[in-house]
Protein backbone atom coordinates (compact mmCIF):
# COMPACT_ATOMS: atom_id res chain seq x y z
CA UNK A 1 0.00 0.00 0.00
CA UNK A 2 1.23 3.47 -1.02
CA UNK A 3 0.78 6.22 1.58
CA UNK A 4 2.88 9.62 2.09
CA UNK A 5 4.95 9.74 5.15
CA UNK A 6 4.99 13.43 5.51
CA UNK A 7 4.09 16.22 2.90
CA UNK A 8 4.66 20.24 2.63
CA UNK A 9 2.78 22.19 0.87
CA UNK A 10 2.77 25.93 0.08
CA UNK A 11 0.69 27.74 -1.64
CA UNK A 12 0.42 31.58 -2.19
CA UNK A 13 -2.63 33.38 -2.77
CA UNK A 14 -1.49 36.89 -2.49
CA UNK A 15 -2.68 37.65 -5.94
CA UNK A 16 -6.45 36.41 -5.27
CA UNK A 17 -6.70 34.28 -7.30
CA UNK A 18 -7.82 30.30 -6.30
CA UNK A 19 -3.92 28.51 -6.54
CA UNK A 20 -4.24 24.67 -6.74
CA UNK A 21 -1.59 21.87 -6.73
CA UNK A 22 -1.83 18.24 -6.97
CA UNK A 23 0.55 15.42 -5.89
CA UNK A 24 0.28 11.53 -7.14
CA UNK A 25 0.58 8.79 -4.01
CA UNK A 26 0.48 5.57 -6.42
CA UNK A 27 -2.74 5.62 -8.29
CA UNK A 28 -4.44 8.41 -6.16
CA UNK A 29 -4.12 11.95 -6.81
CA UNK A 30 -4.73 14.24 -3.84
CA UNK A 31 -5.70 17.90 -4.84
CA UNK A 32 -4.65 20.61 -2.80
CA UNK A 33 -6.72 24.11 -3.18
CA UNK A 34 -6.50 27.68 -1.21
CA UNK A 35 -9.80 29.42 -1.64
CA UNK A 36 -10.67 33.16 -1.22
CA UNK A 37 -10.98 32.03 2.98
CA UNK A 38 -7.44 30.71 2.89
CA UNK A 39 -8.27 27.78 3.84
CA UNK A 40 -6.74 24.29 2.34
CA UNK A 41 -8.92 21.89 0.47
CA UNK A 42 -7.93 18.18 0.72
CA UNK A 43 -10.03 15.80 -1.81
CA UNK A 44 -8.67 12.32 -1.57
Amino acid sequence: MDSISRLAVVIDNGTGRLERTSITCGRKEIQLALDKRHSILLEL
